[in-house]
């Protein structure tokens, strides 16, 4: 009798390992029969340090963004802003509707009666249109509670802050200005891609342009050329540019004319008639003109 039980214990040990196995033998094939893909990050750096999604926003601002051109006239005092106008733009030639806010590419930033300061983005406009709502609050704050307008550089920082937020640092890093960090407060989390923008940041009284890249990154210029057909302005920007930041002297043509030629010069023979806003801030002002190429 005794056996006959042990005989019957052994025999439902045996059922149990034998469904066992049965019930782990599907998950054992599948497993080695399908490797989970790998998940890659989109804020991985390739083998040389770049970032796939940095270079394509890079694109985005050079494909979709308006030609504009800037330098600084030291000898004038003033900021020179060209942008090349498309043939969907509003703005018509015989008209002078140049308070039409998707013509203009200076942006101010503040009403300083002694400093002018602007923001021009090329790029998508979408992001910029963002990315001007939130500095021009963030511009707000500071004079709000310092009682001092924002200056170039911190307007610089804060673009570079925003551009930044793509690769999630953290919130609390001590570079972060205290006003940006209460604007994220309860925003936790990085953003799914980088902003399609590049930026200047000009000033009616520097010697030089801010310009700020999708990566957050930081340059000074004395002049600058972004999107379309970018690449070959910036190739001929020395010739009429000093080492010394400084507009070449003993020359009949201005500054201003000579940016029109550069520009005249790069754009395809398909777009000879196109027209070129034309954005001079200084302390006096902003004066806008267009003319057709």
């Amino acid at each position: 009798m005794m056996m006959r039980t042990n005989n019957v214990g052994l025999t439902w040990i045996s059922i149990l390992l034998f469904c066992s196995s049965i019930c782990q033998l599907p998950l054992v094939c599948a497993s080695s029969s399908t490797e989970t893909p790998s998940v890659v990050s989109v804020r991985a750096l390739d083998e040389f340090g770049n970032s796939e999604q940095i270079q394509n926003a890079r694109k985005a601002a050079s494909l979709h963004g308006r030609l504009v051109v800037a330098a600084r006239d030291s000898s004038q005092n003033c900021t020179i802003v060209l942008s090349l106008l498309e043939d969907h733009s509003p703005l018509k030639p015989s008209s002078i509707l140049l308070e039409d806010a998707y013509s203009r590419m200076l942006q101010l930033l503040h009403n300083d009666p002694e400093h002018k300061l602007a923001m021009v983005c090329s790029g998508l406009r979408g992001d910029a249109n963002w990315l001007l709502e939130r500095v021009r609050a963030y511009s707000h704050r500071v004079w709000t509670r310092y009682n001092v307008f924002l200056g170039s550089s911190g307007a610089a920082h804060a673009v570079s802050q925003y551009m930044q937020r793509f690769w999630g640092f953290p919130e609390d890093a001590e570079w972060t200005p205290q006003l940006l960090l209460q604007e994220w407060k309860g925003n936790q989390g990085s953003w799914s891609r980088p902003l399609g923008l590049v930026v200047m940041i000009v000033s009616s009284s520097l010697p030089y342009i801010f310009v700020v890249e999708p990566s957050g990154i930081i340059q000074q210029y004395s002049a600058f050329a972004m999107g379309k057909y970018s690449d070959s302005v910036l190739e001929k920007l020395p010739t009429v540019i000093n080492n010394d930041n400084d507009t070449k002297e003993n020359e009949e043509d201005d500054l201003q004319e000579k940016l029109i030629k550069i520009i005249q010069s790069v754009v395809p023979s398909t777009k000879k008639d196109s027209r070129i806003l034309v954005e001079i801030m200084s302390e006096k002002g902003v004066y806008r003109t267009v003319v057709v190429s």
